[in-house]
């Protein structure tokens, strides 16, 4: 996974897809768990500020995973976070897939 996501607009809903590949081939995510989460700092406890789980039972046989954020789970505090997306294998291998900074902003209609 690229990265996928820059900013966050705070208390708005936020949908997103990720595409898994592994070696260069496009694995069957459908029984395994794909997790966002998100934290101050990346030594912070999980779940951090918030962790969620993605869909992948829609579109993980073409590893997809899908991620929907509620109004509440991004109404938080502006600010630059760190994020990561870890994937679990049925197997129980686990892959981090993508760590970044994704900035929380103050909507344009607060103001």
């Amino acid at each position: 996974m690229a990265d996928i996501l820059k900013n966050i607009y705070r208390g708005t809903t936020v949908n997103f897809r990720g595409s898994v590949t592994d070696d260069g081939s496009i694995p069957d995510i459908s029984g395994d768990i794909v997790t966002f989460t998100m934290k101050i700092n990346k030594s912070d406890a999980d779940p951090g500020v918030f962790q969620k789980v993605a869909d992948v039972a829609t579109e993980g046989a073409s590893g997809t995973a899908i991620f929907e954020f509620t109004n509440a789970e991004t109404d938080i505090a502006e600010r630059a976070y760190v994020a990561g997306i870890k994937w679990e294998l049925v197997t129980g291998e686990e892959h981090i897939l993508l760590t970044q900074s994704i900035i929380v902003l103050e909507r344009v209609s607060d103001v």
